[in-house]
């Protein structure tokens, strides 16, 4: 009878092996154990204290429950945002701004995203691809990575006569801005000491042309 009910899969909840089906001697152990055992320790159990069994089962449940609560599960289509050692601050910052201005836009026109969404946590991992771009404006590039480069590293790093950011990062994308409506020379001329005072340009002094007033003996055997 049981082989006929396991075979008609009465029994599938218990995950019954079908290769052990005809081992009888295996199934008499394992109903012994199932029936005599587990069962009756359960039916001894409720008999001292109803409902204890059902209980008991909820109090296990529980921190799985809270397991998953605590560990967020991962969106689909979407990715952990990772560090770039030689991103600025005011870069990572526009960034993100970025792509809530590029998420919103399509909400509104009804488009599709096509892209992944990003999760940004608070300790990200380290980027795979650590080469920085080069010829890329001199705040773009995180300042304590910056310095710690040869002279002739920075200087073929950055190009370090232009800045791209706003003194305050977290005005990035205001379009009302005055600083929105003048070229890029009067932008440098304004932002660039400020913003270029935390990196490390001592390289510009062996740029430094000399000084008019001073003469070679040469120039002066001329006169």
């Amino acid at each position: 009878m049981f082989l006929q009910l396991a075979i008609g899969g009465a029994f599938q909840f218990m995950s019954i092996n079908m290769t052990y089906l005809n081992d009888l001697e295996l199934l008499t152990q394992t109903y012994d154990h199932y029936v005599h055992y587990y069962w009756y320790s359960i039916f001894h159990k409720e008999q001292k204290d109803s409902g204890s069994h059902r209980r008991t089962n909820e109090r296990k449940a529980i921190p799985g429950a809270r397991q998953k609560l605590v560990v967020p599960s991962k969106p689909k289509n979407a990715y952990i945002a990772r560090n770039l050692s030689f991103q600025s601050e005011s870069d990572n910052i526009f960034m993100r701004k970025l792509d809530r201005l590029i998420s919103k836009t399509e909400t509104d026109e009804g488009k599709r995203s096509q892209g992944q969404y990003r999760i940004h946590v608070k300790n990200p991992p380290q980027t795979m691809f650590t080469t920085a771009p080069k010829g890329l404006p001199l705040d773009i590039y995180e300042a304590k990575w910056y310095n710690t480069k040869l002279p002739e590293q920075c200087q073929n790093i950055a190009d370090w006569k232009k800045v791209a950011f706003l003194q305050n990062p977290k005005c990035l994308l205001e379009f009302t801005l005055p600083d929105k409506k003048i070229g890029d020379q009067s932008f440098n001329d304004k932002n660039w000491e400020v913003l270029a005072k935390d990196y490390n340009l001592e390289f510009l002094s062996f740029d430094e042309p000399e000084n008019d007033n001073d003469t070679t003996k040469e120039e002066m055997n001329l006169i």
